[in-house]
């Protein structure tokens, strides 16, 4: 007993050491994100904003699998942490996407 408690007092201790504030980092100092392959929308060329199937495929690839649900279509990215669901109707619009857990 004597030994938990003091294993709970000295890992409390260790909690006094830590700053309580952040050090303050110069404007200059911070770096800007740039990633080169990202599209931007204004940049697409694109007229309508809905996306289109071909669209999604050049961006993503090849879908893992393609799966009809009359009168959809459902497309899977699969990864190794996600799963990415695009839905599309007859037009090969995607009229939603969701994100789950494989």
């Amino acid at each position: 007993m004597k030994q938990l408690v003091f294993l709970s007092l000295f890992a409390l201790s260790a909690c006094q050491s830590a700053p309580t504030e952040l050090p303050v980092v110069e404007q200059d100092a911070m770096i800007e994100p740039q990633n080169e392959s990202a599209v931007s929308v204004a940049n697409s060329h694109r007229e309508n904003p809905i996306l289109k199937a071909d669209y999604v495929e050049a961006m993503l690839g090849a879908p893992t699998v393609k799966r009809m649900e009359n009168p959809s279509q459902v497309w899977v990215y699969a990864q190794n942490s996600c799963v990415l669901f695009v839905y599309m109707n007859q037009d090969n619009e995607v009229k939603h996407m969701e994100i789950g857990t494989p």
